[in-house]
């Protein structure tokens, strides 16, 4: 890839012994769906820098996770660069705008939050989140809104792996709330795919679910990372609401 260009040297490691931020749990997963993906890793303690695996839409052609800023976006910026492709970025403290060094870049901006304790229930909560296998996600009856973010479970855990860790809330036999950890590595589960159906949305619905999710990550004693859309205020304000803290952003930059 001509990353010598830029003045790096560039290494193979195995992603599970690179230490770094939970966000890496995205690049282990795929290194471990696929060990033959194509890849490389660059760790120079400070700050990780890796590319292509598979080319996972998850994993996007080079992504950076940093706490030397502004040092590595000028270093990631200019590798980029040579390579001519997008890439993300994970900072613990990312500028709330995108510094001059990323001119003619898009981006969109993740949050990153964090809880390693179990949840404890609410009193009088109406909802509680069970596990459902895919033949059973498959068969509930959702509405439209809901099926949409559901899509095709089989093929949601056959992209990232294999793993059916879905958590709903079932009302009368419909589904009405959603969340998902099909990511994972040994320490770290991702939350992801965090959903109420618009007709039960303000009622407890999404805490549930969350919840559910967050205690079956925490029973097999590992981190849980929740992401969601910076845009997407209800979110991170459920992950506050839950103890989650937020660790970082990820921000996924592409050519104009």
């Amino acid at each position: 890839m001509g990353i010598e260009h830029v003045g790096l040297r560039c290494t193979q490691p195995n992603l599970r012994e690179v230490e770094g931020a939970p966000c890496l749990v995205f690049a282990r997963h795929v290194a471990r769906v696929d060990p033959d993906s194509a890849g490389w890793v660059i760790d120079d303690r400070n700050w990780v820098l890796g590319g292509p695996l598979a080319t996972r839409f998850e994993v996007p052609e080079v992504w950076l996770h940093a706490e030397d800023w502004p040092r590595a976006g000028v270093m990631l910026a200019a590798l980029c660069e040579r390579l001519g492709s997008g890439f993300s970025v994970a900072m613990a403290n990312f500028p709330d705008e995108a510094p001059p060094v990323f001119e003619g870049y898009t981006h969109a901006t993740d949050l990153h939050f964090v809880r390693d304790a179990v949840i404890a229930p609410r009193t009088g909560s109406a909802f509680e989140a069970v596990r459902l296998d895919l033949a059973t996600l498959s068969a509930l009856a959702m509405d439209d809104d809901m099926r949409r973010v559901v899509g095709r479970p089989d093929d949601l855990a056959r992209d990232f792996g294999g793993l059916d860790w879905f958590y709903g809330v079932v009302h009368a036999g419909r589904l009405i709330g959603l969340a998902e950890a099909t990511v994972q590595d040994e320490a770290t589960a991702a939350i992801q795919q965090v959903y109420a159906a618009e007709a039960w949305r303000g009622r407890g619905v999404g805490r549930a679910v969350v919840m559910g999710v967050a205690n079956a990550i925490f029973r097999v004693r590992k981190r849980a990372l929740y992401v969601c859309d910076a845009r997407n205020a209800a979110s991170a304000a459920l992950a506050r609401g839950l103890g989650f803290r937020l660790y970082g952003t990820y921000c996924n930059f592409s050519r104009v």
